[in-house]
């Protein structure tokens, strides 16, 4: 059960950081172009 835990807590965690992060980049890259 620890292990089930272990593996699903990270995997929305991890999505979530990444499509924030891609979302960062391109805001950013939004405001040096503009």
């Amino acid at each position: 059960m620890g292990q089930q835990l272990c593996n699903a807590v990270p995997i929305p965690a991890a999505i979530w950081l990444l499509s924030s992060g891609l979302f960062g980049l391109f805001f950013i890259r939004r405001k040096n172009k503009i």
